[in-house]
């Protein structure tokens, strides 16, 4: 809890160190464990194992293999929220830069992994809505 001390033990920068340190924890976390490809795969699993893929349709197939889209919204909102906290707190928490990095770091490689291997591409807007 805050303990109205901002530089001393319990204060505001012990506050904003640990927000940053759970945050760069908290956003690898929830890369590794990725809940919607998971229970697609357990899905899918089910259905080879019981035989299933022979005796249904090609649409019913496409939509079974089919993993989920890529949010490229939330994370870029995530990129941007980390960075610029950092920006605004860095001058009087210096480490939280450290934090940061190694946050968007480590979302970087894991969302580039999840967008190649554990995603489906999303819909393709092109240049047409920017017209």
């Amino acid at each position: 809890m805050y303990s109205g001390n901002i530089w001393g033990e319990g204060g505001l920068l012990v506050l904003i160190y640990n927000i940053f340190f759970f945050n760069a924890l908290i956003q690898w976390a929830f890369g590794l464990t990725d809940y919607y490809y998971w229970m697609k795969r357990f899905f899918v699993w089910r259905a080879e194992k019981k035989n299933q893929t022979k005796y249904i349709n090609q649409t019913k197939l496409n939509a079974l293999y089919k993993y989920p889209e890529f949010d490229f919204a939330t994370k870029y909102a995530t990129y941007t929220k980390t960075l610029l906290s950092a920006a605004l707190f860095a001058p009087i928490e210096p480490f939280v830069l450290v934090w940061a990095i190694l946050g968007s770091a480590g979302s970087y490689w894991l969302d580039k992994y999840e967008m190649l291997r554990r995603r489906s591409r999303g819909v393709s807007y092109g240049s047409e809505l920017s017209k």
